[in-house]
């Protein structure tokens, strides 16, 4: 059963609509998609924002039409213009659209849409940056969204620079902010190597957000990464990877504060807002309680 509003506002931990699962609907179509699984936010891209814009809504509107959901926009994903040469592993110039943001103007969207907290990525080429360096411009990208008041989400993606989670959490532990924290996405961590026993020992505060998604337990010889990455996902329980025994590992360390469903998928792009609800909801939930996990 899909847990009601009230059910789900009363339990401390947050269940979020990655924007991802609805990039093809229109915005009021995400919001009624994330309301239909029993989601309680929905993330924003600043493209997404943009082009809300440019249909005539405002910030305030987004926010308005939001709360009347029952759903808020807690969360501006991603920043990546903050890493050294970020654009070396950006090798399709359409990207951009979506990359391109300057702090500044991340920083702006954010207090538009009164966002608490913001993701960054490194899209720099693997081996391109001393890990050093990256780690200096991560604090220093720290040190400014504490100033807008943000909480800084480092995500690690296995196609670009920090491709795992080792390096990720090397970067978010030398720091050492409070307003820092890790990105877990099941398909980065196991399609990037899996270290459970690294998993196990990370402070679950630390881990701010968890994406959860399925896909083929191994990656096709005639795919490549980004493609299954961005299309090929699937909702959790109709793959191979190993989602229940990540989920618990999660519960046990308490890295399971802000969780939901993270499924960058052809099919969904061409489904309507009820589909992909129906497609999500009870592959979602079964998920959590199958691991143990109340509503």
């Amino acid at each position: 059963m899909t847990p009601t509003s009230s059910l789900r506002r009363s339990h401390s931990r947050l269940h979020t609509m990655w924007i991802g699962n609805v990039r093809n609907l229109p915005f009021e179509d995400q919001l009624r998609a994330t309301a239909a699984v029993g989601l309680d936010e929905l993330s924003m891209t600043p493209l997404d924002f943009d082009r809300n814009i440019a249909r005539g809504l405002s910030a305030r509107d987004m926010r308005n039409m939001a709360k009347d959901s029952g759903v808020s926009l807690p969360i501006l994903d991603p920043l990546a213009s903050w890493a050294p040469h970020w654009t070396s592993g950006v090798s399709d110039p359409s990207w951009m659209q979506f990359l391109g943001y300057a702090p500044d103007d991340f920083f702006r969207i954010a207090a538009e849409l009164e966002a608490s907290t913001m993701t960054v990525i490194g899209t720099f080429a693997a081996g391109h940056v001393p890990i050093a360096q990256v780690t200096e411009s991560f604090a220093a990208i720290v040190d400014k969204a504490a100033i807008h008041g943000l909480h800084c989400v480092l995500e690690f993606i296995p196609i670009w620079g920090i491709g795992d989670l080792a390096t990720a959490w090397h970067i978010v532990r030398t720091v050492n902010r409070s307003n820092s924290g890790l990105a877990f996405d099941f398909w980065h961590y196991i399609r990037g190597g899996p270290d459970d026993s690294l998993l196990r020992s990370i402070p679950g505060d630390k881990i701010s957000y968890v994406q959860v998604t399925d896909a083929e337990a191994r990656l096709p010889a005639n795919r490549s990464l980004f493609d299954d990455c961005l299309f090929h996902r699937l909702p959790p329980g109709e793959g191979g990877l190993s989602i229940n025994h990540l989920l618990e590992i999660l519960k046990n360390i308490g890295g399971l504060q802000r969780v939901g469903p993270e499924v960058f998928s052809a099919a969904l792009d061409k489904m309507s807002a009820d589909a992909i609800a129906e497609a999500l909801r009870t592959p979602y939930w079964e998920a959590l309680a199958t691991a143990g996990i109340s509503a």
